[in-house]
């Protein structure tokens, strides 16, 4: 008997053994929202099921109402178990895994249990009650085969908005302290599953609960994710990297599953849109190092219950669906049932991304900071992956080794210590790029930035630099203008051992270079990547922050096989772990066609291997190539044997 389980090289194996790319979606009845339990109707739900199966999904995730199950404190519902069997016994006719989320908690609407009475969730007898309902529930199907993954709760953080709740943030050492009890809750019940925690956006907010607490806790992470759009629509590059985004953030060690992403309301947005936001979303999440995706939701909700609660109070909620009410398959469901027919053509399973060389350093504040510093964070993730390169995240406690390039747009929190880890990565070979933040001076600074630092001074409105000497694809005398907005300081340094490669109007050092022992320091004295989420998304486009950063990425010798022109192309490098076989994926991540030059690394392809174009189903030489992207086109080349 086998269970769905990771090996060694973070691929995900099925219950036979064979490693899979799950492909699945979240299941809700059509006919309520969200509690299909209490209103059990189970040729409907056999129907949808069978459904999912045709479109070549292999997994869905669905709500454990606590107060449904549980409806008295120490009084379990024996109605729920068989229905569970009856749901189980359906997915196993349709080959399809089943991952129950417990504890609900908020599956749109916010269900309180009803046996609380105004006691916290998260200590006392209440996190007493939660690990003894699980053990109560899960003990009996320890042995199945059926299941994916026990998920102990869906986005915990929406627990804050029942009376008497815990307020957010939460206090951090409480949340870890809840989340290992119900872990080993779990565990004392059932050795074989894996275990995990549906957090929302917990990459992104201050929720009081630590990335790295849950992955020391948990068997894996998980991601729940939305952009908000703010500034356009969600087929551009600033807003369909949220997933990505935060794959690469929750990846602490751990292997990490989409499991509520992508995914949006056609009341908010147009359904295409929606569509091209999913594909994007869908290639880069692979890409990224997720394991498997189940976005949110399968059906939108039928009106006739729109004015219940709670679609009464929620507005957009109806239009999640991949599908209408009435079947048809919306531009959403026809990806992610292309993106599910790719992955099994092409035994997805068995790749996994390449090791990134470059990263961006979260620093110990980020958490306290998150109003600026995820903005700052994320930013500096665009610039990377608009150079082609893959990006890691990497905290100030964990090991630099490996990576050639180190990003740090935000210094909140950073001590002495942290500063003399970077000036140690820095001398012992590596690069850094710090785009000045106030605050950021220490005592390793003008040592590792080769200045003597004179004062801060506020920014009176800076809007380009002049190119000093020849650097990248500029030449002395050329003019960078400068793209962002919001910024408030500077840093005044006169030039000892670095050399100036620009400088603002009035001649003050604006981007230099020291050479460091082995390696090389950048420090822009302005932050001249401040407000680029803000800007028009054209101007972000063209933002020359993407030549600049590209200018490093080439000094600094970080691999790439494949190079375009354009920042919106997105190229991910992954490795068939079983035959040494690589493929790389690139996206449009823009909503428009993109005619860009394609240059070949040759370099970065061994002997005896070529780069197989699948479109055109021919060789690529060692030339550049004129490609076109269409809106969010995905082209996939493969490195194969010479033979």
């Amino acid at each position: 008997m086998g269970f769905v389980k990771f090996d060694e090289n973070g691929l995900l194996l099925d219950a036979a053994g064979n490693p899979v790319h799950m492909v699945g979606i979240n299941y809700v009845a059509s006919y309520i929202c969200t509690n299909f339990w209490e209103d059990w109707r189970p040729e409907v739900i056999r129907k949808d099921l069978a459904n999912i199966a045709k479109l070549g999904f292999t997994a869905v995730r669905i709500p454990m109402h606590w107060g449904y199950m549980e409806p008295e404190e120490g009084k379990y519902s024996n109605s729920f178990l068989k229905r569970f069997d009856q749901f189980l016994e359906m997915c196993r006719k349709y080959q399809l895994y089943v991952m129950p989320w417990f504890l609900v908690g908020v599956a749109t609407r916010d269900y309180d249990v009803p046996f609380r009475n105004g006691r916290p969730f998260f200590k006392g007898e209440m996190m007493e009650l939660a690990g003894r309902h699980l053990k109560h529930f899960i003990a009996p199907y320890k042995e199945e085969q059926q299941i994916l993954f026990w998920d102990i709760c869906d986005e915990p953080e929406w627990y804050s908005r029942h009376p008497g709740a815990q307020q957010l943030p939460y206090h951090r050492e409480e949340m870890a302290r809840w989340v290992k009890t119900m872990y080993d809750a779990i565990r004392s019940v059932d050795p074989n599953h894996l275990i995990t925690l549906g957090f929302g956006h917990i990459a992104t907010a201050d929720y009081g609960m630590d990335i790295r607490d849950m992955a020391d806790i948990l068997d894996l992470m998980v991601v729940t994710a939305y952009p908000d759009g703010a500034n356009e629509g969600l087929d551009t590059m600033r807003n369909n990297y949220t997933v990505p985004f935060h794959v690469k953030l929750n990846k602490r060690g751990k292997p990490v599953f989409t499991c509520e992403a992508p995914g949006h309301s056609s009341i908010a947005y147009s359904e295409e849109m929606i569509g091209r936001y999913f594909k994007t979303s869908l290639y880069s999440n692979l890409v990224n190092g997720s394991t498997g995706v189940l976005p949110w939701v399968y059906n939108d909700f039928k009106e006739e219950i729109w004015q219940d609660v709670p679609l009464e109070g929620y507005l957009v909620e109806p239009g999640f669906g991949i599908i209408t009410v009435e079947g048809r398959l919306k531009p959403s469901g026809r990806e992610l049932r292309d993106f599910a027919a790719f992955v099994k053509e092409n035994d997805i399973g068995k790749y996994r991304p390449r090791k990134a060389e470059a990263a961006v350093l979260v620093p110990e504040g980020y958490y306290a900071n998150i109003e600026t510093t995820c903005k700052k964070i994320y930013t500096a993730y665009l610039l990377g992956k608009g150079c082609g390169i893959d990006v890691d995240f990497v905290w100030m406690t964990e090991d630099f080794v490996g990576y050639k390039l180190l990003l740090l747009p935000t210094t909140a929190g950073m001590r002495t210590s942290d500063w003399d880890k970077v000036r140690r990565f820095v001398e012992t070979g590596g690069m850094i790029y710090h785009t000045y933040e106030s605050g950021s001076q220490n005592g390793y600074f003008n040592r590792l930035f080769g200045v003597e630092t004179e004062t801060r001074e506020a920014d009176y409105g800076y809007r380009q630099m002049k190119v000093e000497q020849s650097w990248g694809g500029w030449k002395k005398g050329d003019v960078i203008p400068f793209t962002g907005k919001d910024r408030k300081y500077l840093l005044r340094v006169k030039a000892e051992q670095a050399e100036v490669l620009c400088t603002f109007e009035d001649g003050g050092p604006a981007l230099l270079r020291n050479h460091y022992g082995a390696g090389t320091a950048y420090l822009a004295t302005l932050p001249l990547d401040q407000g680029l989420m803000e800007i028009p998304y054209k101007e972000f486009l063209d933002t020359k922050s993407f030549a600049m950063l590209e200018t490093m990425v080439a000094e600094a010798g970080i691999a790439r096989v494949l190079q375009f022109d354009h920042p919106a192309i997105e190229v991910g490098t992954m490795e068939n772990v079983c035959t040494g076989e690589g493929m790389v994926i690139c996206i449009n991540h823009d909503k428009n066609t993109i005619n860009t030059k394609l240059n070949l690394g040759k370099s970065q392809i061994p002997d005896g291997w070529k780069l197989w174009d699948c479109d055109t189903e021919e060789i690529l030489s060692n030339s550049q190539k004129e490609i076109c992207f269409a809106p969010t086109e995905v082209h996939i080349y493969k490195i194969i044997h010479d033979n």
